[in-house]
């Protein structure tokens, strides 16, 4: 069954996966990185692991949710090339050495509602004390499949002005800023429309005239066109169903949504990326832990121009392992409903579950995530909620006296009963 809200979830994480290697690809300890377009020069700030002074843009306000962590990326490759792009010559030069690793700093990020108090988004760049009290540019762009592809073909015609519109058509503009005395700077932008962005912050290059362009930083961000309530109980027992409910508020119950869960297994919620480069199209491949996702810039087990629903969830399970976790898409014709994620054959521990709704045309609408425990009920755990209540310790006490209990194991019941919190959890 094709989708094209699939589509749009899928190309936007693959362009987010190159976003972070073209981002990555350009550090080093204390250089930086060079592309060169028939004879305009771009320059790209070092990127670090550092949260203080790694040049990384955090995204915080709306609703917070936890990324994967670490994120990890490893180039492996060339650190200088040449080569034609359609009718554009390109030269791009790396100050890093032929293997470079770094994590990104941050494990949270944030997600947007279109809902007045919780569209305004905080941006907070975190640069290089080298920065300090420099003049820079902020912009805000809505970013989507067109914007992309638009800068693909300006690159292949060599037509950089063209590129420049997209800074001067940007949804915000913030070009008179300064940063502080540590290099830093924080901006919120208010009542962001739904929508895909980034951020893109700009050195002012009239402080370094040998740059056409000088990008210090870009981060991407979604401002979603719902609200949503999504119901999914803390805990179940081994091989007992994750019942999902997902509701989405003010949405039209006529309209084609897509539905999805994905539960992985908290200890591989983690994301390792790998780039080799020999500096050809060909050369070039992405893995991210330790699958093979591109190969000459190609999606690999998915027809990127006709994504299928089976061809993600494959793709997504081939990711984070079998044994890790599952995943569930079904689309309707409503603007709610319940997904049952099946446990069978995993084992007990705690999980992290996402899920999001897309919408044909539109992307992902909404989203959620919470952590879930798979974990078997106690033998003495009679009402099934996780806790040791009196009625239950004392079944536990006389046990003990006859000599079904260890001193450990009532210690640990009498802990329970005294916590009041579920098992589980300890």
């Amino acid at each position: 069954m094709r989708s094209k809200g699939l589509k749009a979830f899928c190309y936007t994480f693959i362009v987010t996966l190159l976003l972070i290697g073209l981002g990555s690809t350009a550090v080093a300890d204390s250089y930086e990185g060079n592309i060169t377009i028939n004879d305009a020069s771009i320059g790209f700030a070092n990127h670090t692991s550092s949260d203080t002074e790694g040049n990384w843009i955090a995204v915080k306000g709306g609703e917070e949710f936890r990324l994967p962590h670490p994120i990890s990326f490893t180039y492996q490759g060339i650190n200088a090339t040449d080569f034609n792009y359609g009718s554009a010559s390109i030269n791009i030069t790396l100050d890093a050495d032929d293997d470079y690793a770094v994590t990104y700093p941050f494990a949270n990020h944030s997600m947007f509602t279109d809902i007045p108090g919780q569209n305004d988004v905080e941006l907070e760049f975190y640069g290089s004390d080298m920065f300090a009290h420099d003049d820079v540019e902020l912009y805000i762009i809505n970013v989507n499949r067109g914007v992309i592809s638009d800068i693909n073909q300006n690159l292949k015609d060599a037509d950089l002005a063209s590129i420049h519109d997209l800074t001067e058509n940007a949804y915000k503009k913030y070009p008179n800023e300064q940063l502080d005395g540590n290099g830093d700077l924080e901006v919120t932008c208010n009542d962001l429309q739904a929508g895909d962005y980034m951020a893109l912050m700009l050195l002012n290059t009239s402080q370094m005239q040998e740059y056409d362009a000088f990008i210090l930083s870009a981060t991407g961000f979604e401002v979603l066109e719902y609200d949503s309530v999504i119901t999914a109980p803390p805990a179940v027992d081994l091989d007992e169903n994750i019942n999902v409910d997902i509701s989405l508020q003010n949405a039209a119950n006529d309209n084609s949504y897509t539905y999805g869960a994905v539960l992985v297994k908290d200890s591989v919620y983690k994301a390792d990326i790998e780039m080799q480069c020999n500096g050809s199209k060909d050369s070039t491949n992405l893995t991210v832990n330790d699958i093979p996702l591109i190969q000459g810039c190609n999606l690999l087990g998915i027809d990127s121009s006709n994504i299928e629903r089976n061809d993600v969830q494959n793709k997504i399970i081939e990711m984070i392992g079998p044994d890790n976790g599952t995943i569930i898409m079904k689309t309707v014709e409503a603007n709610q409903t319940s997904l049952s994620i099946t446990t069978t054959d995993l084992p007990e521990d705690k999980y992290v579950l996402l899920t999001g709704v897309y919408k044909s045309g539109e992307g992902v609408v909404a989203f959620g995530q919470q952590d879930v425990f798979v974990a078997p009920y106690n033998p003495y755990d009679i009402n099934g909620n996780y806790t040791i209540e009196m009625e239950e310790l004392s079944a536990c006490i006389d046990d003990f006296f006859v000599g079904d209990l260890s001193i450990v194991e009532i210690s640990e019941f009498v802990t329970y009963y005294l916590s009041g919190v579920e098992y589980y959890r300890i």
